[in-house]
């Protein structure tokens, strides 16, 4: 047999060798045969029209298409004239070859002669090859192959080669852009007449779809046995022609079988492990069902356990066809101790078990309207039940959200039009009423005309990743409106407490300086002006708290704080109020019990509001008193601070609404005073120290506030500094000036307002010590610092020009300047604030308004460094 006699019979393409000569004779290949079956033309009728096809092969001419009988397929090939005739090949029919290259199919051929492997050129280059290329030496496409499937593949091609047997093998294949594309690869040996070896003829079929969705199985398989075994549930499948069962774990716990024995036949289950009153019974059920063919069965009955034992267990089972096969498959659950009863939170199991086992990527292909085929994931996807009888095609037109319409029309558009890659996200609103997001992506097929034949692609949930997205921008969003509203905070809190420095500074001042004493009179006055200047601070402090509830977080203070005192400290600060109002302040006994640990300017805050709540809203004559209580023991042990009042008392209604911030409960139409935020503020602080409120109150009879806190049981320590008298004697300070004249300590104050600048002058005259010069600008205290050579700098954090901490970096690093200590001096007084201050370098921070106590002792305490 010639090469070309070879060639034409055993190509795959469809082939017809003609003879020249009469008769005229001609002869199709096994290709063009198989072709001519597929076209619906049968083999009586084949011979009269091979022979026309024949004649118009050697008739003058070439015509570009001919037609295998008059009412037969167009054929598109090629004319190769020859010296005794003529060879006609031509493609298989465009809708076939398109399904091939769809389907990813690699035709190919390897020359025994001379080692090439020819690939057909109208498959889908699975092998990869240089383009425009059909044939490679088989040495190039070998090296080609992964190698842990090379062995495999020799292998493979061996037993091809001594055989007529077809030898399959899956190996992957490097491709162009490095990357492994699995193929599955056929292939049979190709003998001539007289049984001579040719070489081999095969097909290769990229399967990475399928490696794809086998992996994905595997991870949800995986995701559902998790799920399973943290419910508990016993999970089996059965092939119903072999019989093979497979149980879980579970299973076999549920059972109390041992897992080695493997999971047992339908007869060994029933007659092992049901117990004998309900064996009848459910073996009935289990042939009813197959008689009926019941896609769903459900039944509960007792599982006989190994030492006599039983344990009720509801079984819920399907049946259906999967490619063909029966399978069946269901769960086991352990219902013991809720046999008998509704399984409302089992029923909600099994749902997410079921949507769990739905889950996956939805399969789609698209010819046009009337032809659109989607895989029972696209019904699941959209909330549909895969058997509902509108098609695809309207089904996907009601489903898609309105104002997604058009870009997805419009990206079709471009793909098909393009070439642009078929990639979109869209909402799909489900029966229910919710939005789901999907992303489509998919490609268009085309014929070797350009044609378009059809659309492919899938469908996969992205619901959960656009809620995190969301999430997370809502994050950033009030992470920002968090920032902003703490440096807010910051401004007010600056802006507030600065003129209050000028207020008690000078009121403190005026009391301590022994160098223009103040009569009796005036030292009273100057005391109350402090005193209102310190609680306009705290309200500043309260507002500001309560502003900053979402924002600063931090834990206050847990002191040791002695109720006595604190009771009658307040009282004594409420006392003017009570006496104007009429009402009586009393102890509850001389001496009050217990100590408690907390913020001790805080309970002060909480025990001012409680009272002066008491005085404003009490009856003419009345009276409010000050007790403790105490409960628990060892470190359950709590103390609470108690006030009760004879006021008007409180409805049920009232009581319940008592602590919501600015609401007054009418009081406001009574004209009297107050901004309805002191109880939200108390039990702000309360639970911020680990404390509970508590409220018993009856209309006209009057209320009672607990304050319970957790109890002090360490021994006493030393009052903290913020517990030292606000307002030190006049004597004390006269007396306190000491030191040798020559021992004088430098300080630069840096600080843009004038008034403060005059505090600290006024104040720092009273230390004799401290030689002092101030700047009021951060350039000029950067002069002066390096002319003057400070001992201390008192820095301002808000300057005109520069920030505190810039004028520190610019002096922190002079050697001249190594033994100098630098303190901020701010209204700044947020925790935040201090700790980025100290964080920057500062030696200390000093808040406003200034403290004299605090102040002076400071500056002692820098002299003796010097001294």
């Amino acid at each position: 047999m010639s090469d070309l006699e070879d060639f034409w019979r055993l190509a795959p393409q469809p082939a017809l060798r003609v003879w020249a000569g009469a008769p005229l004779r001609c002869e199709a290949n096994a290709a063009a045969r198989d072709w001519a079956l597929h076209q619906g033309l049968d083999e009586a009728g084949l011979g009269g029209r091979w022979q026309a096809l024949a004649a118009d092969c050697l008739a003058p001419g070439e015509p570009p298409n001919r037609q295998l009988g008059p009412d037969g397929p167009w054929i598109e090939g090629r004319l190769l004239r020859v010296t005794d005739g003529a060879l006609l090949w031509w493609q298989i029919d465009s809708s076939l070859a398109a399904t091939l290259r769809a389907a990813g199919v690699t035709a190919w051929r390897i020359d025994a002669s001379n080692q090439m492997l020819s690939i057909d050129p109208d498959a889908a280059p699975a092998i990869s090859v240089e383009p425009g290329s059909r044939s490679v030496p088989l040495e190039e496409v070998r090296e080609r192959i992964h190698l842990e499937d090379r062995q495999p593949s020799f292998e493979a091609m061996r037993r091809a080669l001594k055989s007529n047997q077809i030898v399959d093998v899956v190996a992957r294949y490097l491709q162009r852009d490095n990357s492994w594309l699995p193929l599955l690869t056929r292939r049979v040996a190709v003998r001539d007449a007289e049984g001579r070896l040719q070489g081999l003829a095969g097909i290769s079929l990229d399967i990475s779809q399928l490696v794809r969705e086998r992996e994905d199985l595997l991870r949800l398989h995986e995701r559902m046995g998790s799920v399973a075994e943290a419910l508990g549930l016993g999970l089996w499948n059965r092939d119903e022609p072999s019989g093979r069962i497979e149980w879980n774990a579970q299973m076999f716990r549920i059972h109390q079988r041992d897992p080695a024995e493997g999971a047992p036949a339908l007869d060994e289950w029933l007659n092992r492990h049901v117990h004998p009153l309900d064996r009848l019974r459910v073996g009935e059920e289990l042939a009813e069902a197959d008689r009926l063919v019941t896609p769903v069965h459900q039944t509960e009955f007792r599982v006989l356990l190994p030492d006599g034992g039983t344990r009720w267990t509801y079984s819920w089972a399907r049946r259906e066809l999967r490619d063909g096969r029966a399978v069946a498959f269901g769960l086991h659950l352990d219902v013991t101790e809720r046999h008998g009863k509704e399984f409302e939170l089992q029923q909600e199991r099994e749902r997410a078990l079921y949507s769990l086992s739905a889950a996956g990527v939805g399969v789609w292909r698209r010819i046009d309207a009337q032809q659109t085929f989607w895989s029972e994931a696209m019904y699941r996807l959209r909330g549909l039940d895969p058997a509902d009888p509108r098609s695809p095609h309207e089904l996907g037109s009601l489903c898609i959200h309105p104002d997604d319409r058009a870009e997805l029309e419009r990206v079709t558009e471009q793909h098909q039009r393009d070439g642009l890659p078929y990639e979109c996200e869209f909402r799909v609103v489900w029966p229910d009423g919710s939005l789901r997001w999907l992303v489509t992506r998919g490609k268009a097929v085309h014929d070797a005309n350009g044609q378009l034949q059809y659309m492919a692609g899938v469908n996969v949930d992205v619901t959960e990743r656009h809620h995190a997205e969301a999430l997370a921008l809502e994050g950033k969003r009030l992470e920002q409106l968090k920032r902003t509203q703490s440096e807010f905070l910051a401004r007010v809190s600056h802006e507030l407490r600065t003129p209050m420095n000028a207020v008690l500074g000078f009121a403190q001042l005026m009391a301590v300086d022994g160098r223009d004493p103040l009569s009796p009179r005036q030292a009273e006055r100057v005391a109350r002006i402090e005193a209102a200047g310190r609680h306009l601070l705290a309200l500043i402090d309260d507002v500001l708290d309560l502003a900053r509830i979402d924002v600063d977080e931090q834990p206050l203070a847990a002191d040791p704080v002695e109720l006595d005192d604190l009771a009658r400290e307040t009282m004594d600060w409420v006392a003017a109020m009570a006496a104007e109002a009429g009402i009586g302040l009393r102890l509850q006994r001389p001496h009050l019990h217990g100590r408690v640990r907390a913020d001790r300017r805080r309970m002060g805050q909480i025990a001012i509001n409680l009272l002066t709540n008491a005085i404003k809203y009490n009856r003419a004559g009345g009276w409010v008193e000050v007790g403790t209580a105490r409960r628990g023991a060892d470190e359950s042990e709590q103390w609470a601070l108690v006030v009760r009042d004879s006021g008007r008392g409180l409805h049920p209604e009232q009581k319940k609404r008592i602590f919501e911030p600015f609401n007054r409960l009418g009081a406001e139409l009574e004209g009297i005073a107050g901004t309805g935020i002191g109880l939200a503020i108390v039990r702000q602080l309360t639970e911020r120290m680990g404390g509970q409120i508590e409220l018993d109150s009856e209309p006209g009879v009057g209320s009672e506030f607990r304050i319970w806190l957790p109890a002090d049981t360490e021994a006493t320590r030393p009052a903290p500094l913020d517990e030292l008298d606000a307002l030190p004697t006049q004597q004390r300070w006269a007396d306190g000036r000491r030191g040798a004249a020559g021992s004088r300590l430098r300080l630069l104050c840096v600080e843009d307002n004038p008034v403060n600048q005059l505090l600290v002058m006024e104040l720092l005259a009273l230390r004799p010590e401290v030689e002092l010069r101030c700047a009021g600008t951060g350039q000029d205290g950067i002069e002066q610092a390096l002319e003057f050579l400070p001992d201390v700098v008192l820095l301002d954090m808000q300057l005109p020009d520069l920030h505190g901490s810039a004028v520190l970096d610019a002096l922190r690093h002079r050697p001249v300047l190594a033994h100098c200590r630098f303190i901020a001096l701010s209204a700044n007084a947020l925790p935040s604030d201090i700790e980025a201050a100290r964080a920057s370098g500062f030696d200390d921070y000093w808040t406003k308004p200034i403290n004299v106590a605090h102040f002076l002792a400071g500056i002692d305490a820098l002299l003796e460094k010097v001294r």
